[in-house]
């Protein structure tokens, strides 16, 4: 029987908890000699694991110890027999050595069950070793890895998310172990955190992770064949140039040849006056207002326009969309919505599309004519709450859509002072015909 001390500690310590339990089918991606296999077969007999493997040698290694395996190269060789569908598939660092990780998740993602989910595990190259090392003028760590070469993709927590999203796949971080760096580093780091204007809890929690596991949902509405989407004018105020090029352009669905208008505003004092400056230039029927840090996967636009479509078939009446909202309700709230916060997978709610009373403000979406306005006093906060509540007042709904996205927002948790002010502001407002009023960090009434 194989035992943990002939395999990874850490790798075991990052996968115990997570694989589902017997009966269960496994697909290990990469699985070396089988080691992992029997090891989680051997503590649980019901588990059914089978492996790929292109190393020949290591292959014939492993055919002893799994129920069954293929010996071909996932990215080159044509698709095996598998008995797919799989509950589980597990890729334990392999992302980080295909040249086309996203092309081979988009692969596999048709051979899980539809409740089935894939466990990735990436090392961090954000942890404090990499970075001290680059300090350093060392790159690579030195690591006891005898083929480093072999690597060709680094995975930061962001990047890791992007690419699920992207092949459409939900990702929820499941666990990652912490390293934490000395105080030293961490005092040093303070003012590059304020630079990148990066929350420093944050910050160090991103440098302490040396790996991370992902569990990979399934996004059902992710779209499996390609249509040209109808043409979207987004308004997006900036401020930070690098985050606006990290996140929002980098978004799959502007790359190329596009349909859509991007409308870039800079020194807009408000949401509001970004909102009307941007109706002002928009050519498309339907606009959506973004935050700068938000990426929009592939295949998004087509989620949404999809899910738009549903809301008015539902509810002729629907006049404002977004990804993810609050329903006030006499016995209570309800959050409606699937986004990755930071690096937290929120799947709020639901079914969709759903009727909401407020939204978060990382994206609103609605007609180019007829738009109600909203409050310049509000600066950029609470706008999305005052933009439903100026539908309503006009007898029209906002809905939540179905159209999972990524705030790569490098905030903290914590209220900051100007949305306590802005909160002051609507707490005056026309609005308390609607109170009571939840939003997805304060209630009024």
């Amino acid at each position: 029987m194989p035992t943990p001390s002939r395999l990874d500690p850490h790798l075991v310590a990052l996968l115990g908890n997570h694989l589902p339990t017997g009966p269960a089918r496994i697909l290990e991606i990469g699985c070396g000699t089988g080691h992992l296999g029997a090891f989680a077969k051997a503590r649980d007999p019901n588990l059914i694991w089978h492996g790929i493997e292109a190393d020949a040698p290591l292959a014939w290694q492993a055919k002893s110890r799994l129920d069954r395996l293929f010996t071909l190269d996932i990215e080159r060789d044509g698709p095996p027999d598998l008995d797919a569908p799989y509950d589980c598939i597990l890729l334990n660092d392999t992302l980080t050595r295909l040249v086309d990780p996203l092309a081979c998740l988009t692969r596999l993602r048709p051979w899980l069950q539809p409740q089935g989910h894939l466990l990735a595990v990436f090392p961090n190259t954000q942890h404090h070793a990499t970075l001290t090392a680059l300090l350093a003028g060392e790159f690579p760590p030195r690591d006891p890895d005898p083929t480093p070469s072999t690597i060709r993709h680094r995975f930061t927590f962001a990047s890791a998310i992007r690419l699920l999203l992207d092949a459409g796949l939900l990702p929820l971080l499941a666990e990652a172990p912490l390293d934490k760096p000395d105080d030293g580093l961490i005092l040093a780091l303070q003012h590059a955190f304020n630079h990148v204007k990066m929350d420093p809890m944050r910050g160090v929690y991103y440098l302490s992770a040396s790996h991370f596991l992902f569990k990979g949902l399934i996004n059902s509405t992710f779209p499996e064949q390609p249509t040209a989407p109808s043409p979207l004018s987004f308004i997006v105020p900036t401020n930070q140039p690098a985050v606006l090029k990290e996140n929002f352009l980098a978004s799959p669905i502007f790359q190329g040849h596009h349909p859509h208008q991007l409308i870039l505003l800079e020194g807009q004092p408000s949401a509001s006056d970004a909102i009307r400056t941007g109706l002002g230039q928009a050519r498309h029927d339907q606009v959506i207002y973004a935050h700068q840090d938000v990426y929009l996967p592939t295949g998004w636009d087509r989620q949404y326009l999809a899910g738009v479509a549903r809301a008015r078939a539902l509810d002729p009446h629907a006049g404002v969309f977004g990804v993810y909202g609050v329903a006030t309700h006499p016995d209570g709230e309800q959050h409606h919505g699937v986004v990755v916060d930071r690096h937290w997978l929120r799947v709020s709610g639901g079914p969709f599309p759903t009727e909401v009373h407020s939204f978060d403000e990382l994206l609103i979406g609605f007609d180019r004519l007829g738009f109600p306005g909203t409050d310049p006093r509000l600066g950029y906060h609470l706008y999305g709450t005052d933009i439903v509540c100026a539908y309503r007042e006009r007898g029209m709904r906002a809905w939540a859509l179905h159209a999972p996205c990524f705030h790569n927002s490098g905030l903290g948790l914590s209220n900051p002072p100007e949305l306590l002010r802005s909160a002051e502001i609507f707490q005056q407002s026309n609005w308390k015909r609607f109170f009571p009023l939840a939003t997805t960090c304060l209630r009024f009434g």
